[in-house]
């Protein structure tokens, strides 16, 4: 855009408010802007923000709220710990709940015991290191709706209470 906008400089006879007006100074912070966020959005940062479908975390996470989730690897998966509230993926589906227990067998293998706030019981299967995705580091309230909208219309059923 820039080397663009030198040529057309150089080479056109525009008056200095024409070339103020079709200058690139503004739109390249705007593109460079809109790049990180869908980098962002998408997941090619260390962290990630997650829609939250379901009220299986109220009250601490809310249905619609965004999460913004830390993608760690295998070490730090290791350190996590009690009433940490983890990412994790069971049977196709992104969970987002809170370490309860952790087990650790004689063969060294860890595995979570978890369960969403608002439920009643833990949840029925123990996850993996291997299902871990991230830690949940914070929320922004209620700017996920457009997500679970539009999750809902496509997918033309409601998130149940995982349990």
């Amino acid at each position: 855009l820039y080397v663009n906008f030198l040529h057309v400089k150089k080479t056109d006879r525009s008056s200095r408010r024409e070339i103020k007006k079709s200058s690139p100074v503004i739109s390249i912070p705007f593109i460079l802007f809109l790049f990180v966020f869908v980098g962002f959005v998408a997941g090619f940062f260390k962290y990630m923000p997650i829609a939250v479908m379901s009220n299986s975390m109220k009250p601490i996470i809310n249905r619609g709220d965004i999460v913004v989730v830390d993608k760690i690897n295998e070490s730090d998966k290791t350190k996590l710990k009690v009433d940490d509230v983890i990412e994790y993926e069971l049977d196709g589906s992104i969970i987002i709940h809170r370490i309860g227990q952790i087990i650790k067998s004689d063969n060294g293998e860890i595995k979570f015991i978890t369960k969403g706030d608002n439920n009643n019981a833990p949840d029925f299967k123990p996850v993996t290191l291997k299902q871990v995705r991230g830690k949940v580091l914070f929320k922004i309230p209620y700017i996920g709706y457009p997500v679970v909208y539009l999750n809902e219309f496509f997918n033309k059923t409601k998130p149940n209470v995982e349990t």
